[in-house]
C-alpha cells in the first residue's frame, strides 16, 4: 500500500507541474498573435520547431503533444503563412523534417525575447545546479 500512496503523490505532482510549465514555457503572446494573425498552438508550434529545427514530424507531435492530422493541420497553416517548411528525407520518402523559413526565423526570435522575459519576470529564474537537476528529472522521465 506504502508504494501506491508514493505512485499517488508522484502522479499528483506531475499532473499539478505540467500546466505550470506550460504556462511558464509558452506565455500568452497577444501581440505576436494579432500581428501575425496566429493562434496559441501555431506560436508553441513555431517556438518548438525554432529549437529543434530540421526535426521530423514524429519528434514535433511528441513534444507538442498533438495528434498527426493537428501537427499536419497546424503545419500546413504555417508553411501557408511562410513561417516554416517542409521536407521529405531522401533516404525515407515517408519522413518529412520541418524547417523555419527566413521570416519564420525572426518571428521565432520575436517569441524567445518575450518569452525570456517573461521567464525572468517570473518566480521560477533557475540556476546552473537546478538546470542540471530538471535535466535529470528528463532522463528519468524519459
Amino acid at each position: 500500500m506504502m508504494q501506491t500512496d508514493t505512485i499517488v503523490e508522484q502522479l499528483k505532482l506531475y499532473v499539478q507541474l505540467l500546466p505550470r510549465i506550460d504556462k511558464l514555457v509558452y506565455p500568452e503572446l497577444p501581440e505576436l498573435q494579432k500581428e501575425h494573425k496566429l493562434n496559441k498552438t501555431q506560436i508553441k508550434t513555431i517556438l518548438i520547431t525554432g529549437l529543434f529545427n530540421g526535426s521530423v514530424m514524429k519528434e514535433l507531435w511528441e513534444i507538442l503533444n498533438v495528434t498527426k492530422g493537428n501537427l499536419s493541420i497546424l503545419i500546413d497553416s504555417l508553411v501557408n503563412k511562410g513561417f516554416v517548411k517542409c521536407e521529405r528525407q531522401t533516404d525515407d520518402r515517408r519522413k518529412v523534417r520541418v524547417y523555419l523559413t527566413e521570416s519564420g526565423e525572426d518571428l521565432y526570435k520575436q517569441i524567445l525575447d518575450q518569452t525570456d522575459s517573461h521567464v525572468q519576470d517570473s518566480k521560477l529564474k533557475v540556476n546552473k545546479k537546478e538546470t542540471e537537476i530538471l535535466k535529470k528529472m528528463i532522463t528519468i522521465l524519459d
